[in-house]
Parts: C-alpha cells; sequence; structure tokens
C-alpha cells in the first residue's frame, strides 16, 4: 500500500499512471494492454472502480468508440486529485506504465553501453602503457646482465 491522503495498490496506482500519461480518456483494453499483471478486463474495471470511487477518476461509457451493436466501451479520464496522487508517486518505478518503465530501462542501458564503450577503451589504452613498460624492463634487464657480464669479464682479468 501506499500512503498519501489516500491508500492505494501498487497496480491501482500504475492504472492512475497510465490514465494520467495519456492524451486523452483511455479505454479499459488499452488500460489492460499496457498492464502486464491484468490478465483480463475485470482486473482493469475492478482497479477503476476503485479508483472512481476515491474520486481519482471518471468513467464513463462512450458509444462513438463502440462497433455498432455491442455495448459501449468504458473509458477513463484523471480528475485534478487523481493527477496530484499520480504526480505524487511520478517517480516510483514500480507503478509506472510498461512503455514508461521501458523507456527508463532504455535510457539507463544506453548510458551503460556508454560506460562500457569508455571503460573498455580505457583498459586498452593501459593494457598498451603495460605492454610498452615490459618492454623497456625487458630491455633494462639486458642492459644490467651486459653490465654484469662485462663486470664479471673484468674482475676476472684482474
Amino acid at each position: 500500500m501506499y500512503q498519501s491522503e489516500i491508500d492505494l495498490t501498487r497496480e491501482d496506482l500504475a492504472v492512475l499512471h497510465a490514465i494520467v500519461s495519456a492524451d486523452r480518456a483511455v479505454t479499459t483494453s488499452t488500460l489492460r494492454e499496457q498492464m502486464h499483471w491484468a490478465e483480463t478486463g475485470r482486473q482493469i474495471r475492478y482497479r477503476l472502480d476503485n479508483l472512481e470511487d476515491r474520486d481519482l477518476i471518471e468513467t464513463w461509457r462512450d458509444e462513438e468508440r463502440s462497433p455498432a451493436h455491442q455495448m459501449a466501451v468504458r473509458v477513463a479520464e484523471e480528475t485534478e486529485a487523481g493527477a496530484s496522487i499520480a504526480a505524487e508517486f511520478e517517480d516510483d518505478p514500480e507503478t509506472l506504465p510498461i512503455d514508461e518503465r521501458l523507456a527508463r530501462v532504455e535510457t539507463l542501458l544506453e548510458k551503460m553501453n556508454d560506460n562500457y564503450g569508455k571503460i573498455k577503451r580505457r583498459i586498452v589504452d593501459l593494457e598498451e602503457r603495460v605492454d610498452e613498460h615490459d618492454d623497456d624492463l625487458d630491455e633494462i634487464a639486458e642492459d644490467l646482465g651486459r653490465i654484469k657480464h662485462l663486470l664479471n669479464r673484468e674482475g676476472s682479468q684482474r
């Protein structure tokens, strides 16, 4: 449960976020498609009823969106109170609609890929520097070996 002036479940908030983020009144079937946890339209209707009972959304039957000879589809739009509650929990990733969560994940993945590329280039640069230092150390070791050999030879000639 999320505390505010009103107790709402994570699912209630997810539906509220989807309604608020839409640019028009949203149908039950559209909401069901956006909610990964909703297996049936009944689950969405239950959430709509909860939100409407708390005056966070308004719902009605839209005759124009309905196919001929079928019951009018139920649509929902947020109220000022609903928009306010949604804004209060805007940064909670568990209550955002799937498309918004995916957009955030894609942004994070892009940053991770950029960082991975930078780190990989840095590692390659450092490996090249280590190789250069290894070559320098090998040359120094050879020089020391020659000096030791010369010193041993001169010491044995005396």
